[in-house]
């Protein structure tokens, strides 16, 4: 039978029968049956499952950072995969002292030397400036503040606090991980009638300090400065899944981003300024390692993967084909975009907002906020 003429109503009628997992492959069988799917979805209302199913991490990423329906975030994140990216620059702001960012919906975070600056993503627009703040994240459940070492949460509508001394602190959703003064990881979990809290490692494990952690789903992620990682699963079953065995890891400052299920990032140092790139795999694991010369960030993006390099290069990745090839998705040096002069041009920090069938990527410098706008041919 061919597919291809069959009537719309027929296909429809199918559709009722499949789950979510066989919708989403059929929306890469013909731009037909991709607009049928979308019709369908609609029309049941089924378009969440389906984008959280076929996002990374059930699109938490994605979601925190736009204030776009599941649909369009579906079809944002393809955008990026088809490729045919356009980069335009839009605004600079200055800084002094950056130390870190965070997007949430159509907010950016930008945390200094002197404290927290909040910003609109469209327009750059300052909406709220605090002094003394060390960091600020939020999701759609809880706000954590941290300031002189007092982590403080918010929780919901309610306004309920719990407090808790820390060095650093993830928000993702409903959970909140730490890391203490004595490199203990601390999980938080919210409920609008409680806090929980349990200690998942301690310093004093056999694994090294922590440097990096990332969630999946109900499972922890931890890479240690010995090379190991971890995960901690929902029971809180500690396990070494893996072993980075590179000389350049070891006692590395400059591990960069632990992207599990695809990838572990770190910078090497080059001699002649060159920007390389190895990948390997490591044994009967699903995750990879990326030794990159010149690299000063790196961050993770649902399937995606930005790389900042200290000579203002940023590029683009899809960490599932880096072990096929090390051609980015998209390459640009922000001196090439920004008409002003960079006194230091190296890449502190990306993030990501999703606007409508186009992103926004902010790319922070020691001293400049820089907003470039990402549209597809």
């Amino acid at each position: 039978m061919d597919w291809s003429t069959c009537s719309p109503d027929i296909i429809l009628m199918l559709f009722k029968y499949l789950d979510s997992k066989s919708l989403v492959n059929c929306f890469s069988v013909c731009k037909s049956w991709r607009d049928l799917v979308d019709y369908h979805a609609g029309v049941k209302g089924i378009w969440p499952d389906l984008a959280q199913l076929a996002i990374y991490n059930k699109g938490i990423a994605f979601k925190q950072r736009s204030l776009l329906p599941w649909r369009d975030l579906y079809f944002n994140k393809q955008l990026w995969i088809n490729g045919n990216v356009h980069i335009q620059f839009d605004t600079i702001l200055e800084l002094n002292q950056f130390k870190h960012m965070h997007v949430f919906e159509d907010n950016i975070t930008v945390i200094i030397e002197s404290g927290m600056k909040q910003y609109k993503v469209d327009t750059l627009v300052k909406t709220l400036e605090e002094n003394g703040v060390q960091d600020y994240q939020k999701t759609h459940c809880v706000t954590g503040k941290l300031v002189n070492g007092i982590l403080t949460l918010n929780i919901g509508h309610r306004q309920k606090h719990f407090s808790i001394n820390c060095c650093a602190f993830i928000l993702i959703e409903n959970r909140c991980f730490t890391i203490d003064v004595k490199n203990a990881l601390i999980l938080i979990k919210i409920s609008t009638d409680n806090v929980m809290h349990d200690t998942l490692m301690r310093s004093y494990d056999p694994y090294g300090s922590i440097c990096s952690i990332n969630i999946y789903f109900d499972d922890v992620y931890v890479l240690k400065r010995n090379g190991s990682i971890i995960r901690a699963d929902s029971c809180y079953m500690v396990t070494i899944i893996g072993k980075i065995d590179s000389p350049h890891f070891y006692n590395n400052p400059s591990v960069m981003c632990l992207f599990l299920k695809h990838s572990v990032i770190y910078s090497v140092r080059s001699e002649d300024g060159s920007k390389s790139m190895k990948a390997t795999k490591i044994t009967d694991t699903e995750e990879i390692v990326v030794e990159c010369s010149g690299l000063s960030c790196a961050t993770p993006h649902s399937d995606l993967l930005f790389l900042g390099y200290e000579d203002g290069e940023v590029r683009g990745y899809l960490p599932k084909r880096m072990l096929q090839t090390n051609e980015p998705l998209f390459t640009f040096n922000i001196k090439d975009i920004v008409k002003c002069n960079l006194v230091d041009a190296a890449v502190k920090a990306i993030e990501v907002y999703e606007a409508n069938e186009s992103h926004y990527l902010f790319i922070a410098t020691k001293n400049e906020l820089i907003k470039v706008v990402v549209t597809h041919n």
